[in-house]
């Protein structure tokens, strides 16, 4: 089921089929266990603001981590998320 949404940008409008599940599941979802739908979704928004793009970048390096239980780049990962300066992964670390 989708549902019809305009994603509102100060340059333009654009107009997406959103999916009821949230699309932060897409985001941690692996790359290629996305459908095309999704990819192609996914690739619109992070268009829109390079924060989002940035965010999407650190999550799904994240959530690389995680499934391959690399403990190892989990340090790097947290020094790319300080330096991001993007609120929820401050909060995530505790910095905001």
């Amino acid at each position: 089921m989708f549902l019809c949404g305009v994603l509102r940008t100060p340059h333009k409008n654009i107009v997406c089929k959103l999916r009821t599940q949230p699309t932060s599941f897409l985001i941690v979802k692996p790359e290629q266990h996305r459908d095309a739908e999704g990819v192609d979704l996914l690739a619109r928004l992070v268009a829109v603001h390079p924060d989002l793009n940035k965010a999407v970048e650190l999550a799904e390096k994240f959530s690389q981590l995680l499934r391959e239980r690399k403990a190892e780049g989990f340090e790097p990962w947290l020094m790319k998320a300080f330096k991001s300066t993007l609120a929820p992964f401050l909060a995530f670390l505790h910095l905001s």
